[in-house]
């Protein structure tokens, strides 16, 4: 069934929420609760400020564009649910056993778990799998509460690998689709917003104890869930946080948001890129191609390109970073470029090639943009590979996967 007459969420859109992350990420970071957060070089505050100039502006002058009147809800079949939620908890027991057990039980470490590759494309595919169910259950129908339980059990795999990453973005993905299922933003909505920040309170919260059990389990130290003193020590926590009162998991929260700009700082100030010429082929492998790919094409980049880091324990450098480290400046200058543009590109080929499914490819680009402030997430498999999936469903929806 087609609905329409209905606005999205005009100002839920790629290029907003990039420059919103990246606001608030930068807001944080002046903040002094870790004494890893040095002063940002001037070269790369005037990239920041312009990268989030740039997206401002263009997710307000492009919202109509962003616009989506028409959706197709999905009414799936029983059968195919049936037999697609048993497939996927098969799976996952064949990779507990492959793997020799699970890591939410501590009998594997979580970078050491599931079959090789068969992992990825379960994780990929079972999280968008997630997805279209929550999309189908915020139609609120008689057939909800079976939706629920699927989705319950779709999750057991998730779980039970103790991928937290991949949990989260998932949950990214589920709220950007609720959004563009809403109508107008309207005073009688501010209750479910209300709602909606007081859910991610408790998952940041959820979030940092989890960080705490992982790391407290990794490092074989004797602390309850809510010890956050490994992450507090690691992270350089200041006595301006740990006198602010608040709770020390949501230490978690702050480093996640503000390590990646300092990596990319430290890497900035040491001059930290390759003096090597590097062929535009390679470049766009390893920033705009799914790692499963470009990790086969060339096998030693993540070593030649590897980001210096201010802790060994955070790893990353925004989606900045290795454009920065490949090609210095200018490989930086185009990067932002064409990560500004291709939302519009990619919008464009979801209304011409996937029409009915414009919610689902709109919601994982807006989960890809809103965690660019952390990490190059389009060359991340498990997300990625999602912003495919659109065109695979409009492609094979003659097949009756649905009623």
């Amino acid at each position: 069934m087609n609905t329409k007459g209905k606005t999205l969420h005009t100002w839920v859109n790629p290029n907003f929420l990039l420059a919103i992350s990246f606001s608030v990420a930068l807001v944080l970071y002046s903040i002094p609760f870790s004494s890893l957060n040095t002063n940002l070089s001037l070269k790369l505050k005037f990239l920041l400020f312009g990268l989030i100039l740039i997206n401002f502006i263009m997710g307000i002058s492009f919202k109509k564009y962003f616009r989506i009147n028409t959706f197709k809800e999905m009414n799936l079949n029983s059968v195919f649910l049936n037999l697609f939620t048993v497939g996927i908890l098969l799976l996952s027991i064949c990779e507990g056993i492959y793997s020799k057990g699970f890591p939410i039980f501590g009998q594997v470490n979580y970078k050491d778990y599931g079959i090789p590759s068969i992992h990825v494309i379960l994780v990929t595919v079972d999280s968008f799998y997630i997805l279209v169910l929550c999309d189908e259950l915020f139609n609120f129908n008689k057939n909800s509460k079976k939706i629920f339980m699927y989705i319950c059990l779709a999750l057991i795999p998730l779980i039970i690998s103790l991928s937290r990453g991949s949990i989260v973005v998932l949950a990214l993905s589920i709220l950007f689709d609720y959004l563009f299922k809403q109508e107008k933003i309207k005073k009688r909505h501010f209750g479910r917003f209300v709602v909606l920040a007081m859910l991610l309170i408790g998952s940041l919260y959820i979030f940092g104890i989890s960080g705490n059990y992982r790391m407290n389990k990794n490092y074989n130290y004797e602390g309850g869930l809510s010890n956050s003193s490994l992450i507090l020590s690691i992270g350089k926590a200041t006595n301006e946080f740990k006198n602010s009162g608040i709770p020390s998991p949501y230490f978690w929260t702050y480093s996640y948001a503000t390590s990646p700009i300092a990596n990319l700082n430290l890497n900035v100030s040491l001059n930290n890129y390759s003096k090597n010429k590097i062929s535009m082929n390679e470049f766009i492998m390893m920033n705009f191609v799914p790692d499963f790919i470009g990790k086969r094409l060339y096998p030693n980049d993540n070593a030649i390109y590897a980001i210096e880091k201010v802790t060994n324990e955070f790893t990353v450098g925004t989606v900045l970073a290795t454009a920065f480290l490949m090609s210095n400046w200018i490989g930086l200058y185009l990067f932002v470029v064409v990560i500004s543009l291709f939302p519009l590109i990619y919008c464009f080929l979801l209304k011409r090639w996937a029409t009915d499914y414009i919610r689902f490819g709109m919601s994982v680009l807006c989960t890809v943009y809103i965690l660019a402030v952390f990490s190059n997430f389009f060359v991340f498999t498990g997300l990625s590979l999602q912003l495919w999936f659109p065109f695979i469903v409009q492609f094979f929806k003659k097949i009756k996967f649905t009623n």
